[in-house]
């Protein structure tokens, strides 16, 4: 196997980087968020806040998701290019992912 040129290194490095968040996300995602022992009612509150952590739940899914098709894309579109130059989609497509993937990692932290 040949090595990778300098200028590809980076892209490869970013790849990783972004599956290990898609990894990392759907990990938290499964976690159930600790609740405040604290509370009055405990059994109220648990009822109202069922559909919200669902909604969460299911759009921080989505975002994985999205997250994991977007790393795959970015992959191919940079096997195809040349070693020496990357095109401007494979540019706007890491800013996506990097966007998307920072997002997403604050909703989980808030969480």
């Amino acid at each position: 196997m040949r090595s990778l040129s300098c200028k590809m290194r980076p892209w490869f490095a970013i790849f990783a980087v972004l599956v290990l968040l898609v990894v990392g996300a759907q990990a938290a995602a499964a976690q159930e968020p600790v609740g405040d022992k604290h509370d009055a009612n405990p059994a109220a509150q648990a009822t109202a806040a069922a559909p919200e952590k669902d909604l969460r739940q299911a759009q921080i899914q989505a975002d994985t998701n999205r997250l994991l098709q977007l790393a795959q894309e970015l992959k191919l579109e940079v096997s195809k290019s040349n070693k020496d130059i990357l095109s401007l989609a494979v540019i706007k497509k890491a800013d996506e992912i990097e966007k998307l993937a920072k997002s997403l990692k604050e909703r989980i932290r808030a969480q």
